[in-house]
């Protein structure tokens, strides 16, 4: 799936209800995990006894006795990874590196880790990783268990995925710590430390990680000049860019200003007549692209493909979520980044297009289903409405008026078909104008692949027109 999360060592202990016993070498959920071993000084081999030589007259000095020394035997390499952002220290194995596009991600043949963070909004430890081990899309299958754990005296949850855990997480596990101070990322601040990493390294990492007080990086603080185009890292057909977009909370609390990455296409021509608009697309991608770097987010569906060379004839903006975030209570904020891109760019506001795949079709339902009025057409592409229940919206009969095109793969196993069909059937009830393709044979992926690819998509999308 495509779906922002000290000088004692580590002790990570097991728990009851009651207390906290020490975590033991090896989890029953996971069999055969090795470790890593001890670094120590290799002793030197044992003398080897040589015998007396029988008394002799014979006074020449004789040949010294070769003997073989043994091989010493070679400790694996490990390599000592700091992030002063997230405050932490940790050990992993040599010739990891870091993943291109996902500065806090680190991987080699043999596992993986990646460091991100959640902000709290008021919840618990055991609500975050209950919430992270049992979200709908089933990142960690259909039956993961929560191991509570501490790290360095402060609680932490370790999830342990079950057998059924989809194969394009490599085997994800995750451990959450709430540390004593709030983490500041990018400009954001969060309360809960998450690292993921596969099941036979976990552990590993884990005894070596040490909690250290930040000392977060600069970050963009300010808007890009509109004229002329923002100074954005250029890739072949996107920019990539930093927004500062300031929008009240979802409490309604005050605003807060928050640097959003985004990479945008400029379609051929832009710019060329100052007084002509353009069609806007908002893409919001899936839960594997959150993080603080946009350049990732040409990885998967429409933004991957103008990468690639297609020609699509609108302004496609596509903001990045922030690690351990989801799109859905997010909706103010993606209101508040399309008021700000509608004022950078050349946007004909009669045509603005809504779509997104898996955690951003859930976005896409959610933020139309709270801006209706402000979008020609949406295309939500394997998701359903954005609270991951069987619950519908209270009225979604607001949608009616707004083109809807919906995609799906019936074979689906991360987020079920029947996510997508609750919300069209709904739909249809209340006169809304909604198309819906099951594609047959197509699972998650295939699904936008096939929805992207098809040139009838964007004949049907560039016709419909606010009044």
């Amino acid at each position: 799936m495509n779906r922002i999360h000290a000088a004692t060592a580590l002790l990570l202990v097991l728990s009851s209800a009651a207390a906290c016993t020490p975590w033991p070498a090896s989890s029953p959920t996971v069999s055969g995990s090795p470790h890593l071993p001890t670094r120590s000084i290799l002793a030197g081999p044992t003398p080897t006894s040589i015998p007396a030589q029988p008394t002799s007259t014979d006074t020449s000095v004789p040949t010294a006795t070769q003997i073989p020394l043994p091989t010493p035997t070679l400790v694996p390499e490990v390599v000592v990874y700091r992030n002063n952002d997230f405050g932490i220290s940790l050990e992993h194995p040599g010739g990891w590196e870091v993943q291109a596009g996902q500065g806090t991600k680190l991987a080699g043949d043999d596992g993986f880790f990646q460091l991100s963070a959640i902000s709290g909004a008021g919840a618990n430890l055991d609500q975050i990783a209950e919430g992270e081990a049992h979200h709908r899309l089933q990142p960690y299958g259909s039956a993961p268990t929560i191991e509570v754990t501490q790290v360095q005296d402060h609680d932490a949850r370790v999830i342990w995925p079950s057998s059924d855990q989809p194969q394009s997480m490599r085997g994800q596990a995750a451990l959450i710590v709430a540390p004593p101070w709030r983490l500041e990322v990018s400009g954001a601040e969060y309360d809960f430390l998450v690292l993921w990493a596969d099941q036979t390294h976990i552990r590993q990492l884990a005894q070596t990680l040490r909690l250290i007080e930040p000392t977060p990086t600069a970050t963009p603080t300010t808007v890009p000049s509109p004229t002329p185009l923002p100074a954005c890292a250029r890739l072949v057909r996107h920019l990539a860019c930093w927004a500062l977009i300031r929008a009240a909370g979802t409490d309604g609390s005050a605003a807060i200003a928050e640097p959003t990455g985004y990479i945008v296409h400029l379609p051929e021509g832009y710019g060329k007549e100052p007084a002509e608009n353009w069609p806007l697309i908002l893409f919001l991608h899936g839960s594997e692209e959150r993080g603080h770097d946009p350049t990732m987010l040409t990885r998967e569906g429409l933004p991957q493909l103008i990468e690639q060379g297609h020609s699509v004839p609108a302004i496609v903006v596509s903001p990045q979520c922030p690690p351990g975030e989801w799109w859905w209570p997010r909706a103010s904020r993606l209101g508040s980044f399309l008021d700000w891109v509608e004022a950078e760019y050349a946007v004909d506001t009669t045509r603005v297009y809504l779509t997104g795949l898996s955690m951003g079709a859930y976005g896409t339902w959610a933020l139309a289903y709270r801006y209706p009025h402000r979008f020609a057409a949406i295309v939500p592409i394997a998701g359903g409405y954005y609270d991951g229940t069987d619950s519908l919206p209270e009225d979604a009969c607001v949608l009616s008026s707004v083109p809807i095109w919906a995609f799906h793969g019936a074979q689906d196993t991360t987020v079920k078909p029947d996510e997508t069909e609750r919300m069209v059937n709904v739909l249809r009830a209340c006169g809304t104008n909604v198309r819906f393709t099951l594609y047959p044979e197509a699972g998650h992926t295939n699904s936008w692949e096939l929805a992207y690819g098809n040139p009838d998509l964007y004949d049907w999308l560039f016709r419909q027109a606010l009044p």
